[in-house]
């Protein structure tokens, strides 16, 4: 997918046919810096079946950040957050294996984590910057 510099759309997908509602929420500011990956589906970046994490590049922090990746609560301070919506190749009940989360882990680096592993599937990240908004 390219990324433009100003998006105007937003795309919903899924790997099955399956009926669901979605609810879409857009920030928009002349000054946001919003960065857009995507890992293809079974590989990496993407999700490969046996992996329950990994990493992907994503734009440098505009701003100050400091990470925390070795205690127990784990986190990042800054001006940036992650979203990460996947897709899982499983159609059994064995929730949460669909469930993952992420965070910028470097200043270039997010991670993604998801709570089983075992089925194969795709990411669509965002790392979303609020540095450059003035108060």
């Amino acid at each position: 997918v390219h990324q433009n510099a100003i998006e105007s759309q937003v795309a919903i997908g899924a790997e099955y046919v399956d009926s669901r509602t979605a609810e879409v929420y857009v920030h928009t500011h002349p000054d946001l810096a919003v960065d857009y990956r995507f890992g293809p589906d079974g590989v990496a970046p993407g999700i490969p079946a046996g992996s329950s994490s990994g990493t992907v590049t994503i734009d440098a922090a505009l701003g100050a950040e400091s990470y925390d990746n070795t205690s127990s609560v784990r986190y990042t301070q800054g001006s940036r957050f992650t979203v990460v919506a996947n897709t899982m190749n499983g159609v059994g009940t064995a929730y949460p294996r669909p469930m993952v989360w992420s965070r910028p882990i470097a200043s270039t680096t997010a991670n993604w984590v998801r709570s089983r592993s075992g089925q194969p599937g795709a990411f669509w990240l965002q790392a979303v910057d609020l540095a450059a908004i003035k108060h």
